[in-house]
């Protein structure tokens, strides 16, 4: 369930438009849908599965990690674990290793 008023927005994950990304499959917290509210960032609760090399011209990411796991970044992996924050500027080369999952980020798909 939704609420909005007066500009606040209240949505919760389990019931948020959800989509193939990437990194796996995205929860659409804050995103496209949300475009006319003047959002400062988007806000993605993802799910890492069968993420693919890529990076992101000029957005910027920003994940919070739930699980234990790693992420590669530009050929370098990095432990990750529940709590890690994680901040990748544009260029960066990102490949996230296998069983972790992050929420939430100000990002630009491909």
């Amino acid at each position: 369930m939704e609420e909005s008023t007066g500009g606040l927005l209240v949505r919760h994950e389990e019931t948020a438009e959800r989509e193939r990304s990437t990194c796996g499959w995205r929860h659409l917290l804050l995103s496209r849908q949300d475009r006319d509210r003047g959002l400062a960032a988007w806000a993605h609760a993802v799910d890492i599965d069968g993420a693919r090399e890529h990076y992101h011209k000029v957005g910027t990411e920003l994940y919070y990690v739930s699980r234990e796991g790693s992420v590669m970044l530009d050929g370098v992996e990095h432990p990750v674990h529940t709590g890690s924050i994680v901040h990748i500027p544009p260029g960066w080369c990102t490949e996230p290793g296998d069983g972790w999952s992050a929420g939430g980020g100000n990002s630009r798909y491909q």
